[in-house]
């Protein structure tokens, strides 16, 4: 039947859902034992559940790590919890980097390496080492798929880009490390990692200078903030006018801090953000806390127009006033709608 993947005649009446999934059997949880119910953006359902919900979850790493974070700490605060959104640890990272400093390198390449030695695997803006990884990353997908598939399939990076590699790091002699182009050589796990961490140590000196102690994740993985219409209407002084950015920024695809990019576009730039982000306390309201991406107002010449991008990249957001005395205290205009007599 019809799942609501594809776009099908609407006229027609023979594509229409038929029921709906039993209250008691959507997915639900009652007063959980964790103390706690926590999701990001993963299944949330076992594989035999019988009805469709989507196809287009992720997979459990951002879920994973904030369960584990939630698990330890019984007494969570405001600032706990927006901590935990800035949380950039990656999976991938702690998967691949132990075999990548098994790889054998010398003098300037080894400079590169060097860069995981004692790294957490986070991802904040100022970070040699995810600066590096993310570039070896990206190589690793380019030399290891493009041979064999077309464009429009190159690897994106994204999450199940993340157990397809970390299978083939688990199999050294597989098939998909050989490069298909070169008919007298078999290429190896080994092999590719070594020319993907090569390339990234070139492209990371030509982009951001020889010393790899002064390479940041946050130059390359930045926000470009393009409005829509006008912003890339392809008028310089008009773009100006209604564009903001670059802004450096930490985190990456299937981080809790989840500013993705595309590997398949050769940049770090990012593609898709937590615009919104918010921290609720029901015990105090008034000390709950919000910021939006860039600000309240679409007028490229308000004062509201970009100034909480400094907060969004931070998460040092403002207090949410909520009862009507923080509402008064925190009120710098109001927008009085008289009607007109007659």
């Amino acid at each position: 039947g019809y799942d609501g993947s594809l776009p099908v005649p609407g006229w027609t009446g023979e594509n229409e859902w038929i029921g709906t999934i039993p209250f008691d059997n959507k997915p639900h949880v009652y007063n959980s034992p964790r103390g706690y119910v926590a999701t990001a953006n993963e299944f949330t359902v076992p594989e035999q559940y019988p009805y469709l919900l989507t196809t287009d979850a992720q997979f459990a790493y951002r879920g994973d790590r904030i369960r584990g974070a939630l698990d330890v700490n019984e007494s969570l605060t405001v600032d706990d919890a927006a901590e935990l959104q800035m949380d950039s640890w990656s999976w991938l990272a702690e998967r691949m980097v132990p075999v990548l400093q098994e790889i054998s390198l010398d003098g300037y390449y080894a400079e590169g390496q060097a860069l995981f030695d004692g790294w957490d695997f986070g991802h904040e803006p100022d970070s040699a080492a995810a600066a590096y990884f993310n570039a070896v990353y990206a190589r690793t997908l380019a030399l290891t798929f493009r041979d064999e598939l077309p464009e429009e399939y190159w690897p994106t990076g994204r999450g199940r880009w993340f157990v397809v590699l970390d299978n083939l790091l688990r199999a050294p002699q597989d098939p998909w490390w050989d490069d298909v182009t070169t008919e007298d050589v078999i290429e190896t796990r080994d092999a590719v990692l070594r020319r993907a961490m090569t390339q990234a140590r070139d492209e990371m000196t030509e982009a951001q200078g020889k010393d790899p102690q002064t390479w940041e994740w946050g130059k390359m993985h930045v926000l470009d903030l393009v409005a829509n219409a006008f912003g890339d209407s392809g008028i310089a002084p008009v773009e100006w006018l209604f564009n903001r950015g670059p802004y450096a920024a930490g985190g990456g695809g299937n981080i809790v801090l989840a500013n993705s990019w595309d590997a398949n576009d050769d940049s770090y730039v990012l593609t898709n953000i937590p615009t919104f982000r918010m921290v609720v306390d029901f015990g105090d309201l008034d000390a709950s806390r919000w910021v939006n991406q860039s600000g309240q107002s679409g007028h490229p010449g308000h004062p509201n127009y970009d100034d909480q991008i400094a907060a969004w990249q931070t998460n040092e957001a403002p207090q949410m006033a909520w009862t009507d005395e923080a509402i008064a205290a925190e009120t710098e205009h109001t927008l009085t709608l008289v009607p007109r007599a007659g």
